[in-house]
């Protein structure tokens, strides 16, 4: 049985808050995984409200030298899993390299993906998502929006999957992280939207699950 958010907010022990929290928000089998990465690296971590611009966050406060990660609270168990891996590589790649890099640079790419092959060669995912996410972690993007197959696999997941952009019709308007499109064409897995507050144009996968549309 899975605790409420009110009865983890009265552990006063870290370690078993932390370990509360992750039971509540991640796959069981990956619970120690998490645990064991969040004791070593020592950030705090925080489950937040729902953001409409991002799933997850990572911030370093260089006053403080103290790091935190942030996850959305209405995650799937498996959405949650990888964000929360996504957060983690930017912290170590903070901790690992000097200088500038890009944000979602080959340092990023290195750093996830060593975090992701121990999940995937433990075979305890689901088939699909076990070849999505083998296939992502060759190159890891930004946003696992941009990934059309691993989104579609992880969506299955969701209590509540809610209307996607392939349900919406050439000349529709659709709203979408809080911005309204309007839909151009279809391609293979993405999808032309023009937006209508700025009139530029963006390729947006058919899998991204749509705030409203107008019928």
């Amino acid at each position: 049985m899975k605790l409420k958010q009110s009865v983890i907010s009265k552990i006063t022990d870290p370690r078993e808050q932390m370990r509360a929290l992750l039971l509540k928000h991640t796959p069981e089998q990956f619970v120690d995984y998490c645990f064991c990465l969040w004791r070593e690296l020592g950030f705090s971590f925080t489950v937040t409200r729902a953001r409409v611009s991002k799933a997850g966050d990572y911030r370093y406060h260089p006053v403080k030298n103290t790091h935190h990660i942030t996850i959305n609270h209405n995650l799937n168990l498996w959405s949650f899993l990888i964000t929360y891996l996504h957060e983690v590589a930017h912290m170590q790649v903070r901790l690992k390299y000097t200088g500038q890099v890009r944000h979602h640079g080959p340092e990023w790419k290195k750093e996830f993906r060593g975090l992701l092959v121990p999940v995937i060669a433990t075979n305890n995912l689901p088939e699909g998502l076990s070849r999505a996410l083998a296939r992502y972690a060759r190159a890891p993007k930004a946003s696992t929006y941009s990934d059309h197959h691993l989104l579609m696999e992880l969506r299955k997941f969701d209590d509540q999957p809610g209307d996607t952009l392939a349900e919406v019709g050439a000349g529709e308007n659709f709203s979408f992280n809080g911005k309204w499109y309007q839909l151009e064409s279809k391609r293979r897995t993405r999808a032309l939207c023009k937006s209508l507050e700025n009139n530029k144009k963006y390729l947006i996968s058919l899998a991204a699950i749509i705030d409203n549309k107008e019928n």
